[in-house]
């Protein structure tokens, strides 16, 4: 190997590990959140006047490093007659610990062509969340839902 090359890989390997360990970074420490992992669980849809529509939801969240909220954020899927779609985003914690309020607002893209809004709120605790969501679909047609997930084994 000729002395210059050989300088580039020293460096490289000396510096890589210090890339990404300033305050900025997203990896850096943060408050630690307790939601984590794949949870499933069931949904209750209310749409107006009709009979509850039951269904599935899974969710994945992953905790956000840095900051000093505890946050995560979160890729859901509802599986039901009335509404399948999967929607995403950050999810609010009151506190790092559980059991603790939560939050989440976000949109979702409707099965009848609109993009419809959802705000969640609930409680997770180190085995379950229970919400309360409420929604907003086509032709401002409002929802609501109640929704109790586990983690997943």
């Amino acid at each position: 190997m000729i002395p210059s090359a050989r300088h580039l890989v020293a460096a490289l390997l000396i510096g890589l590990p210090l890339v990404g360990c300033n305050d900025d970074s997203p990896s850096g420490p943060g408050v630690p959140v307790f939601l984590s992992g794949v949870w499933r669980g069931t949904i209750s849809l209310n749409v107006g006047a009709e009979p509850p529509v039951d269904g599935e939801v899974s969710c994945l969240f992953t905790p956000r490093a840095g900051g000093d909220e505890p946050r995560a954020d979160a890729a859901c899927n509802i599986q039901s007659e009335w509404l399948n779609t999967s929607f995403g985003g950050e999810v609010v914690l009151d506190d790092a610990d559980p059991p603790t309020p939560l939050r989440l607002d976000t949109t979702y893209s409707s099965p009848r062509g609109c993009s419809g809004t959802l705000h969640l709120e609930g409680e997770a605790t180190e085995s379950r969340v229970t919400a309360t969501a409420r929604g907003v679909d086509c032709d401002e047609l409002p929802w609501t839902a109640n929704l109790l997930l586990t983690e997943a084994p």
